[in-house]
Order: C-alpha cells, then sequence, then structure tokens
C-alpha cells in the first residue's frame, strides 16, 4: 500500500501504546542505524531463532522417543506372540 497524506507508514521496531483511551498514544521508535541498536537488534534476533530451534529439536526429540517406545511395545507384543504360538506347538 502505498504512502501518502492519510497513510503513515510505521517501522517494525517501533512500540505504540495507548496512554489516554481514544486520545493519546505514546511511541518508543528504535534508531535501527545506530550501531548499539544494531548490536542489540542482532543479538536479540538471534536469541529469538536460538529458542526457537531448540523448542523445535525438543519437540522433535519427545516424538522420536514417544515413537520408538510405542514401536519397541508393538515389536515386543509380536515377539511374545510368537513365542506363545512356539510354546504350544512344542508341547503338543
Amino acid at each position: 500500500m502505498p504512502a501518502d497524506s492519510k497513510t503513515q507508514v510505521i517501522p517494525q521496531p517501533t512500540s505504540i501504546f495507548p496512554i489516554k483511551k481514544n486520545k493519546m498514544c505514546g511511541a518508543v521508535i528504535r534508531d535501527l542505524y545506530s550501531p548499539e541498536v544494531q548490536g542489540e537488534e542482532v543479538t536479540n534476533r538471534v536469541s529469538e531463532v536460538i529458542d526457537k530451534n531448540l523448542e523445535m529439536v525438543q519437540k522433535i526429540g519427545f516424538l522420536l522417543g514417544e515413537g520408538a517406545a510405542e514401536t519397541e511395545q508393538m515389536l515386543n507384543s509380536i515377539i511374545e506372540s510368537y513365542r506363545q504360538r512356539s510354546n504350544t506347538k512344542n508341547s503338543h
């Protein structure tokens, strides 16, 4: 959407908050060209990516563990079934 006199483009690192409902608001605007802000923004985003990746790895690990446990249970029940059939055949 193109910016015109009625449209304001708000940069991503801006926080807008109400002071008086429907009457006054405040904003915090960060200068992304400032070296301090750039460094802080990079570290924040990198930390966010790391946190999301760790969460994903934990979910994958949980699912793999759950799947392995279910597989082990099924395979053990098949083994037990074959053992019971084998014992029944040998006893006759």
